[in-house]
């Protein structure tokens, strides 16, 4: 479901993806798209988005907007389109129960790759290396659960409960 804008620079990579996030939401295809950007570009992409469409309202996140005591009221509004940059994006948390599953695949390739260091003969200090990436995979796995099941992650805005339903990456 996505798709790649490879121009040259200076032939319209961001005003397209522009065009893509105001469009998506205009008929209907996106409830919240997200542009990400770098962080020296989502200044100007943001300005260019408003010199496009001046009627759509804007989340724009800049350094403070994105604070981490502002972060729960910065979705807490109606908006058109949200931009900021990769950097800021991966500082959204993701649910407990998507954090869970991804630790237990992580949990499953580290044993699988201690059993084939087994079968294969790999050095003690790759095996000693794998032991202690388990207990770590095992330790966070026990904080999200006991995070989970005690209720402490219901409130917490996450990825999911945003409303953010299309990612467009410039750059």
């Amino acid at each position: 479901g996505g798709g790649i804008i490879d121009h040259e620079v200076g032939y319209g990579k961001t005003i397209s993806l522009i065009a893509l996030a105001h469009n998506l939401k205009k008929f209907g295809k996106a409830k919240l798209p997200i542009i990400l950007g770098l962080p020296a570009n989502v200044s100007e992409i943001a300005k260019r988005y408003q010199q496009a469409y001046p009627q759509d309202r804007i989340l724009y996140a800049g350094k403070n907007e994105f604070s981490p005591e502002n972060r729960e009221l910065f979705f807490n509004n109606e908006y058109d389109v949200v931009i900021m940059s990769h950097e800021q994006f991966k500082k959204i948390p993701i649910a407990d129960e998507v954090y869970i599953e991804e630790l237990k695949e992580e949990l499953r390739k580290v044993e699988l790759n201690m059993l084939l260091g087994k079968e294969f003969g790999i050095t003690k200090r790759d095996m000693k290396n794998l032991e202690k990436k388990k207990e770590s995979v095992l330790a966070k796995f026990a904080l999200t659960k006991e995070r989970l099941e005690s209720g402490k992650s219901k409130n917490i805005p996450h990825i999911g409960n945003l409303g953010i339903d299309h990612v467009i990456v410039d750059e």
